[in-house]
Formats: C-alpha cells, sequence, structure tokens
C-alpha cells in the first residue's frame, strides 16, 4: 500500500528528528551512549498489530565491543519492552540476542563486510 509506505517514512523522519534533537542532553544527564526512536518496521514486536508503533531505545556501551539496549513501545496500551545484547566478536562478526517482554527470545549472528 502506498500510503503505508510513505506514512511510515514520514513515521521514521519525525522520530530520527527528535531523537537527534534529545540525544545529545538525555546521553549527558544519565550518562548513556545510545539513544534512538525507532519507527514502523523497526520496532521491537514486529507483529501485524503493531505497525507503526515508535519504540525507544536507551543503552550503553560496556566496552568497544560490549553493549546492552533496553526498547519500550511508546503511545500503546500494552508496551512491549525487552533488552538487546550485542558483542562484537571480530570486526565484522556481531552477536545479538534479545529478550522481550511477551516471552520471545532472539539470537542473531551476522556477517558485516564494508567496502572502502
Amino acid at each position: 500500500a502506498p500510503g503505508t509506505s510513505s506514512s511510515s517514512l514520514a513515521s521514521t523522519v519525525i522520530a530520527s528528528q527528535i531523537a537527534g534533537f534529545l540525544q545529545k542532553p538525555l546521553a549527558e544527564k544519565a550518562s548513556l551512549d545510545i539513544f534512538r526512536l525507532e519507527a514502523g518496521d523497526e520496532n521491537i514486536g514486529r507483529r501485524s498489530d503493531r505497525q507503526g508503533v515508535t519504540t525507544l531505545v536507551v543503552g550503553k556501551r560496556l566496552t568497544e565491543r560490549l553493549s546492552l539496549e533496553f526498547k519500550t513501545d511508546l503511545g500503546v496500551d500494552d508496551p512491549l519492552q525487552g533488552v538487546q545484547a550485542e558483542y562484537l566478536l571480530l570486526d565484522n562478526v556481531l552477536f545479538k540476542s534479545s529478550q522481550l517482554s511477551d516471552g520471545s527470545f532472539d539470537f542473531d549472528f551476522t556477517l558485516r563486510w564494508r567496502s572502502f
């Protein structure tokens, strides 16, 4: 649906602008390295009944290779929350695991290639 696509794009742009405006003050006050708002298909639920839900993500980079994030849906009656850990094993190998409040658990293994 073309309307859904442009609506999702608009939500993503607005969320990124708000996150960019709030990121530095909140990071300084709360000693957080990670602060972002995700909209549309990027939300943590990824269920069809939660499309378009904005997700707040806050976290801390514990080491150069390890980070922890807390995610929660905004503006819904039953927000889905989760914790995610990312570990960069090698420069191009990333392990990511998450646990959501609905009991689901995800584990991802990612190979990343960068071109210079």
